[in-house]
This record gives structure tokens, sequence and C-alpha cells, in this order.
């Protein structure tokens, strides 16, 4: 079975539900007033429908509005967690997020003794909804040390006035100012991501033309915003005209080899090398 490329996944077995997830979901909304709630999720799957039709007729766009991330989150993580609505799931993005929601929810005895968590979470809620992610670490890194015997309570924040730690944790006579920092996905791996979509796209749409597939490695070695969107097509095109397989390199852009077998799709993104 295994073996077998035409092997589909099983669809029966799929009725679970995640209460991690869901006892999560439940927590942090309840900060949101409902009506507003509501009418954001709505948004939020207005925009998600609209975006899944601009995607089946080959237009790339974002699938949520990212002025209202923390929507965006909530929305997958409840297709991941309710079962219900499941068909809603977006894979790539579902399977990030949950786990976010899922770990929240098994931590969630332990998150409510850190004091001042309710105001944060609101805030994440309201304010924080373009990085969400940020919140989600604050959280996290608050419920690591509660649940290790820690007293913990985030620091009130002060916004236009100065900057200061995330969080105050004592324990024994011992008290330390903690701040939470991580590496977020920046606007520049967002640049390079769309770039390699966009040559990856025009391939695809030329083996869907040429109704031939074809197995592609691109190792690049400067930033893939540079090329035309067309280049890796017309490299396609000239490995058509011949037989066996293909290769080339570009100065330092990159090298690539092409070989044509059955049954083998073009690959979603070229991958990268180095900066």
């Amino acid at each position: 079975m295994a073996r077998n490329v035409l092997w589909t996944a099983q669809r029966h077995g799929q009725d679970w539900d995640d209460p991690y997830v869901l006892t999560a979901l439940e927590w942090m909304t309840s900060f949101v007033a409902q009506a507003d709630w509501t009418r954001r999720i709505a948004q939020t799957e207005s925009f998600f429908e609209t975006a899944k039709a601009s995607w089946a007729s080959g237009v790339r766009v974002p699938l949520y509005d990212p002025a209202d991330g923390i929507a965006w989150y909530a929305h997958q993580a409840n297709t991941y967690g309710n079962h219900h609505f499941r068909s809603e799931l977006f894979e790539p993005e579902a399977y990030r997020i949950a786990p976010l929601f899922r770990r929240v929810g098994m931590v969630l005895d332990d998150l409510k003794k850190v004091g001042g968590v309710d105001e944060r979470v609101a805030r994440l809620m309201s304010d924080g909804r373009m990085q969400p992610d940020d919140g989600f670490y604050e959280l996290l890194v608050a419920a690591a040390y509660s649940r290790r015997g820690w007293d913990v309570s985030f620091v009130p924040e002060m916004p236009g006035l100065r900057k200061q730690q995330d969080l105050i944790v004592e324990k024994s006579g011992s008290s330390w100012a903690v701040e939470c920092k991580r590496a977020g996905r920046s606007e520049y791996a967002r640049k390079e991501r769309d770039a390699g979509h966009r040559l990856a796209d025009a391939v695809h749409a030329l083996s869907h033309r040429k109704n031939r597939s074809m197995q592609i490695m691109a190792v690049f070695e400067d930033e893939v915003a540079n090329l035309d969107p067309s280049y890796l097509e017309e490299k396609a095109l000239r490995f058509m005209r011949r037989p066996g397989s293909y290769s080339w390199s570009t100065g330092c852009h990159f090298g690539s080899r092409f070989n044509l077998k059955h049954h083998v799709y073009p690959t979603s993104s070229p991958s990268r090398k180095c900066d």
C-alpha cells in the first residue's frame, strides 16, 4: 500500500475533535465581545472563500486579511479542532497554527495563575491582530515558568512611553525580569517565498499546456526575487526541446537539472541554497 503512488488517504475515521484546541479557543475568544467576534469571523470566512476562488483560477492572493491575523488563527484552529468544520482546513497554515492553541489548552490551568494574563490575552485578541505569534510566544513562556513553580506576572505595558520587560518571575527569594524575544517570519522571507511561487506557477502552467510532467530541482545562490517570473519557464522550454536531461549554471545565480519522467509532477517551489 505504502509503495503505491496512487494510494489515497482514508476519509473515514476523521470525526474526532481536539478538546485542548477547543478549550483554548473558548477561553481566548471570551475576552472579545460576542457580536464583534462573530462579525470578525464572518469576515475572515468570506475573505477565505474569495481567496480560494482566486487560487482555483491560478491567481495567488492572501488567504486572510493581515489586519486581523488572530481571527484567521482562530478560524484555522477551529477547523482542526472541530470535525464539523474540517472541510475548511488549509493544511499548510492549520498545522502550524493548531499546535499553538493546543498547547495553550494543555497548560491553561498554569496560565490562569499568571498575574495580568487576562489583560494580555485581551490585547492579543483585539490589539495584537497583526502579530499573533508574538502574543502566543509570551503566553507560552509565562506558562512554562508557571508550571515549574514560579510566581509569574505580566508587566503592564506602557506603549509610547517606554520599552520594558514582559514578565516578572519569582521563587524562593529570587526575582527575574524576563523579556520575550523571538525570530519571526521576515518580510524578506515572504518576498522570496512569493517569488519562488511565481517561478513555479509559470512552470506548472507550461506543464499543463504541454501535457508533460517534469521533475525539477533548482538550487538558488542569489535572491529569487531578482529573477524574472518567466526565468524557470524558459529553462523548462529549452529542456523540452532536448532528450534526456538538461542542466545549466548561470554565473552565481543557480544551476539546475531537469529530468523528464512519467507520473512525476513539478515541484511546488524551487529550493533555496544560500543567502
